[in-house]
């Protein structure tokens, strides 16, 4: 009833949109989007040896840690990488590489900070990941972070929900699905050139569209 007696509705995905609309008519889709003088843009994209990176905190995740456990370990031990957490606590600050079964030794991170920072707290990342358990709770979620990714200049790779095939068809990051095109589309980003192609554009669409 308080859905119906809505003058309006806004939503930020495709999924919620059609799922609101069945309880409103009157339910508009609105895309998140972000301001990108609040982003620092990266330059230096690396070189061969990139820092892969994930930027979250542990706690309401839905699983989403335990979908790297196929390959993320052996892939960062193959190519002799770090990983780099922002979102860490310090009362376990190796928690992710204790779900996800990485190397406790290649990880390193930040703790959570005040949204004024949170900019800085992506610069150490040359490859961005955004691990989703394949739920309706995570595909009614935004790329947002995949956005503000692209708004520093990050290429990154994201499981495949609706939004993320989304931006991943305009020419913003990657999807995936299964474990394998995971690996097929990090190894491309070991690449320099890669990731920098990627980086142009993906803070092209920033500018032009979120």
């Amino acid at each position: 009833q308080m859905y119906s007696r809505c003058h309006g509705l806004i939503c930020s995905t495709t999924f919620l949109t059609d799922y609101y609309k069945k309880k409103n008519p009157r339910t508009y889709e609105v895309f998140n989007s972000v301001d990108p003088d609040f982003f620092i843009r990266r330059v230096d994209v690396g070189g061969w040896k990139p820092t892969v990176g994930w930027v979250g905190i542990m706690i309401w995740r839905s699983g989403d840690i335990e979908t790297l456990q196929g390959w993320l370990g052996n892939f960062l031990e193959k190519h002799d990488l770090k990983f780099y957490h922002a979102g860490m606590t310090y009362e376990n600050p190796k928690e992710f590489a204790e779900i996800a079964k990485t190397n406790p030794d290649r990880l390193f991170g930040v703790p959570g900070c005040s949204p004024q920072f949170y900019g800085n707290i992506l610069m150490p990342m040359d490859i961005g990941i955004v691990p989703l358990n394949k739920l309706p709770f995570n595909d009614a979620k935004s790329g947002l972070k995949g956005i503000e990714y692209a708004a520093t200049g990050i290429p990154f790779v994201a499981q495949g929900s609706m939004e993320y095939k989304k931006l991943a068809a305009e020419g913003m990051g990657n999807a995936a699905d299964k474990p394998r095109d995971w690996i097929r589309k990090m190894e491309a980003l070991l690449d320099p050139a890669v990731r920098k192609q990627q980086s142009d554009r993906g803070y092209e669409l920033v500018m032009e569209k979120y």
